[in-house]
């Protein structure tokens, strides 16, 4: 396994985006992650292992056969904020397809980071600002997702 081997699995079967959620109803919230999907338990441990060995701290779920959208299998995911900023590092360069989804992320990760460091990583007062927005808008474009995907701020 190397940083090229991901790469073509990022490329073609995982997923880079930024998902909007609710903290509450006073504060929008919103996920960032990376997804490497697979059905095969070996390529899964492979991955496993590379990312353990690369000090990049993931979660693995299980995805059930209820979504006609999506194979049931394995799940990693990659969604903090350093995590995702040295897998991004890694990554860049690498990507074909997903390599603009890539630039997107690692601005969009940049900003949120230099926030919460100001307020000692408080979500509650690192406040979203246009700049992430436009950031979270321009990624759901690109991946087509939703009645979003058109929307601009």
């Amino acid at each position: 396994m190397n940083w090229e081997y991901l790469a073509g699995f990022i490329d073609g079967e995982g997923s880079i985006s930024i998902f909007r959620g609710h903290l509450n109803s006073k504060f929008p919230h919103l996920t960032n992650r990376i997804t490497i999907p697979n059905t095969d338990k070996r390529i899964i441990r492979l991955i496993c292992e590379f990312l353990k060995s690369n000090e990049i701290n993931f979660c693995v779920t299980y995805r059930s056969e209820d979504n006609p959208n999506h194979k049931a299998g394995i799940v990693i995911m990659i969604s903090e904020i350093d995590s995702l900023l040295k897998i991004c590092s890694k990554l860049r360069g690498r990507l074909i397809i997903k390599a603009q989804h890539l630039e997107l992320l690692i601005r969009y990760l940049k900003l949120r980071k230099k926030k919460l460091d100001k307020t000692q990583w408080r979500r509650d007062l690192a406040r979203y600002g246009r700049r992430e927005f436009n950031l979270f808008y321009q990624l759901r474009i690109l991946n087509k997702k939703g009645p979003d995907a058109q929307k601009t701020i």
